[in-house]
């Protein structure tokens, strides 16, 4: 999921289990629509980390 997060960021919020939160991964409280969020500024922020968090959420999507 994107979502604003201020004028001048906004989140990526992804669904996916059996993945450690890092400072960047942020863990979300259980319960909510997303177990982790990612906060971005930059489109230089867009990396292989955060691809391969995209692509570990959509395989565990099915």
């Amino acid at each position: 999921m994107l979502g604003p997060a201020t004028n001048t960021r906004f989140e990526v919020g992804l669904n996916m289990k059996g993945v450690d939160g890092t400072d960047r991964l942020i863990a979300q409280p259980a319960g909510g629509m997303c177990q982790y969020k990612v906060k971005l500024a930059d489109a230089g922020e867009v990396d292989e980390a955060l691809a391969g968090w995209l692509r570990e959420a959509y395989e565990q999507a099915g």
